[in-house]
């Protein structure tokens, strides 16, 4: 949207655009202040949103897993394409599979992390575990978002 008005002239309205923001699970908002000049700067407002994926650390790992009857976890790291691409799909599915706790861990965050990744056998990213009642009944390794929701209808069912 583009406003022709003069650089000395004061804007009269208010513009509020949301757009998503790539890496997380974030919406970047940009507003313009309504008394603001047009030459001026918008503000730029991350806004925090709810997550049906909850972030793990290697602390909380064991006691999420313990805790939840049915956990399905993303083992993943920043740096991995696939892994950013399947992201958005999880929350679609955590949103439609409330039966199923959705986890991620950050596999490269600590030393910690790194040891809880060479212990379950991950060798690929992202790499899906299944837990029912803290014990591991499946494995799902790859990126793609219809074979992930068909693996756990399947073991869910």
């Amino acid at each position: 949207m583009a406003l022709a008005m003069r650089q000395s002239s004061v804007a009269k309205l208010t513009v509020t655009r949301s757009v998503p923001f790539v890496r997380s699970n974030r919406r970047l908002v940009v507003r313009a202040s309504a008394a603001a000049p047009l030459n001026s700067a918008a503000t730029a407002v991350a806004v925090e949103t709810a997550s049906a994926v909850h972030v793990l650390s290697s602390e909380s790992y064991e006691s999420f897993i313990a805790s939840n009857e049915l956990v399905l976890v993303d083992y993943y790291t920043d740096w991995c394409g696939p892994c950013k691409m399947i992201a958005p799909h999880l929350e679609v599915m955590a949103q439609e599979m409330p039966a199923i706790k959705f986890a991620k861990l950050n596999c490269t965050t600590d030393a910690s992390a790194k040891k809880i990744a060479m212990s379950q056998g991950i060798k690929a990213l992202p790499t899906f575990h299944l837990f029912r009642g803290g014990e591991k009944v499946g494995v799902f390794v790859g990126g793609k978002p219809q074979q992930l929701k068909k693996f756990l209808q399947e073991n869910t069912a």
